[in-house]
């Protein structure tokens, strides 16, 4: 069951990928890509802290959750910068119409 959901999470980041780099393809606007790759390394987040979980022993891991919860930060700071700029992008003055 946890491999389906697994695999679940993965489509979802996936399509939400998809999604922003199209979105970008038409906006031009940096923080849509830069959300994109926000989710992006959650999936490399995602499956690297549960392969270090089984190759660590309890312990150890324990040890290491504040290296964890370091990446799990730094993602989501990541896409909050992305956030930041496409906020920024629409809060500009609109050029005067011609």
């Amino acid at each position: 069951m946890d491999f389906v959901m697994g695999f679940f999470y993965f489509a979802l980041d996936a399509l939400a990928i998809l999604l922003l780099v199209a979105t970008w393809q038409r906006s031009r606007i940096t923080g849509f890509l830069v959300l994109a790759g926000s989710y992006g390394l959650g999936i490399v987040a995602r499956w690297g802290v549960s392969l270090a979980y089984r190759f660590l022993e309890s312990d150890s891991s324990m040890a290491m959750s504040w290296l964890y919860q370091a990446v799990w930060l730094a993602v989501s700071a990541v896409g909050l910068y992305g956030l930041w700029d496409i906020y920024r992008h629409f809060t500009r003055a609109a050029p005067p119409a011609a």
